[in-house]
């Protein structure tokens, strides 16, 4: 009779045990987790825009108005039928186009210079600006990023600097 009890103790218990094991040995495997993984949704015809981000995203501006680094667009631009011959960087609420240069394989980058960064600033404020990176390949087909990227202006009160 005890030994049925041990029996239906440990067949109750194993679901428990396994669980446990499974997550020991996911936490002991040697394949790193990684959060900076994206899906990769890539059209089979004309160019796809993947990965546009900028850096730094917060740009902080001293009382000259200008930035320690200058803003960097990068993006990473797939096209299986056709070469991609022009990439830009429009933001969405002023008017700044800035055009990419092929860094190497697949992606595309621009500096903002320091005339454009002057003027993204508002004396005083943080501004949050949104820009699109737009490719063309050479069929004359075009397609957007998904998602904009951001690029935060961090200006000095120049009235309380100078006063």
């Amino acid at each position: 009779m005890r030994s049925n009890k041990l029996r239906i103790v440990f067949l109750s218990s194993l679901p428990v045990f396994m669980t446990v094991f499974t997550t020991i040995l996911s936490g002991c495997s040697t394949t790193p987790v990684t959060s900076n993984i994206i899906e990769a949704k890539v059209t089979p015809t004309g160019p796809t825009v993947l990965n546009a981000r900028s850096t730094p995203s917060t740009v902080e501006l001293d009382n000259n108005l200008l930035a320690k680094q200058n803003p960097q667009i990068l993006a990473d631009v797939k096209d299986f039928s056709a070469p991609v011959y022009k990439v830009t960087a429009r933001f969405t609420d002023v008017p700044i186009e800035v055009e990419m240069q092929k860094l190497q394989g697949t992606t595309w980058e621009a500096t903002l210079t320091s005339e454009q960064v002057k003027k993204l600033a508002i004396s005083g404020r943080s501004v949050k600006y949104r820009a699109d990176v737009i490719a063309t390949d050479d069929q004359g087909r075009s397609a957007t990023s998904a998602e904009p990227i951001q690029i935060i202006i961090i200006a000095p009160d120049l009235a309380r600097t100078t006063g």
